[in-house]
């Protein structure tokens, strides 16, 4: 009984202490989410969507500038070449004079609020041919698609390229490849007949299309595809996690690997293109996805 009385106080104590460490772990991380999470994600968003983040009105002249500083001294440092460019409007016209005597370029809606370009390339005058979709990287003008349009249609490869809206979200990206795609149905390409090639970061978009459209026939190219950004973000830095859920919403995790494996079986292919020395990805990286697509079609690497 005497130990009982003795406990009963020192409970007190302890429920009261740990009341109030509840409390202000709690308000830590209400202080965080508002403040350094904002922060941290506005860094990722840069750091995955790129020039499409960049063009947004208050990024465009506070942040792209010393971004453009600030990372491309850090990469000069690494012996990287800059990553961060303006480009040359006057060279982006001439190279669209070049290509468009080779296809067409025409505005397409994503919504009912957006349009986006997207320019099409013939190999041949028939429509059996094979259309790539290429997700170029976010925010690049479809001229910078130049060698790969060169290379594939002089392949046998029909090409399509489009410029992502200005809206930097992953939900709205899929929205504009989705368009994409249904306007190169629209032209008369079976959905077969439609292989959609990503790289790096849109390989989160190209992941998406391969879900939804995986079993009618669509294959899907993915060059250095990442097994999810939250591993990259991990591998690079853990400071980075505060900021992740601003990035990643519940509908779209951006994990290749969990979208993978979800894939059903299927005639359609899915080709990885992994270079080894990549260090944004785990080492695991090929491995991983392998496993992930193991159970849906034939994989190729």
């Amino acid at each position: 009984m005497a130990i009982d009385q003795a406990k009963g106080p020192n409970s007190s104590c302890i429920n009261a202490f740990t009341g109030v460490g509840g409390y202000v772990q709690k308000s830590f991380t209400a202080l965080a989410d508002w403040t350094v999470a904002p922060l941290v994600g506005a860094i990722l968003k840069i750091c995955l969507y790129r020039e499409a983040y960049l063009t947004r009105p208050a990024a465009k002249w506070v942040v792209l500038p010393l971004v453009k500083t600030i990372g491309n001294l850090w990469f000069r440092v690494q012996g990287l070449p800059p990553q961060f460019t303006s480009f040359d409007q006057k060279r982006l016209n001439n190279t669209e004079r070049e290509l468009l005597r080779l296809g067409t370029k025409e505005r397409i809606f994503a919504d009912k609020d957006r349009s986006i370009t997207l320019a099409h390339f013939k190999a041949k005058s028939n429509l059996n041919s094979t259309c790539v979709l290429y997700l170029n990287g976010f925010g690049l003008p479809y001229q910078t698609a130049k060698k790969f349009i060169h290379k594939h249609t002089q392949a046998g490869f029909d090409f399509a390229v489009f410029e992502w809206g200005k809206n930097a979200s992953i939900e709205s990206f899929i929205q504009d490849a989705e368009a994409a795609f249904h306007a190169l149905v629209r032209k008369g390409y079976r959905r077969d007949q439609i292989k959609i090639l990503g790289y790096c970061g849109t390989t989160y978009v190209a992941a998406y299309l391969k879900l939804k459209y995986h079993s009618t026939g669509v294959d899907a190219i993915l060059i250095n595809p990442h097994t999810s950004f939250r591993d990259v973000v991990k591998k690079s830095t853990h400071v980075g996690l505060l900021g992740l859920k601003t990035v990643v919403a519940k509908e779209y995790r951006l994990d290749n690997e969990k979208i993978f494996s979800n894939l059903k079986q299927s005639k359609a292919a899915t080709c990885l293109i992994i270079d080894k020395n990549n260090s944004i990805t785990p080492p695991d990286t090929a491995e991983r996805l392998q496993t992930a697509l193991s159970l849906s079609s034939s994989t190729t690497i």
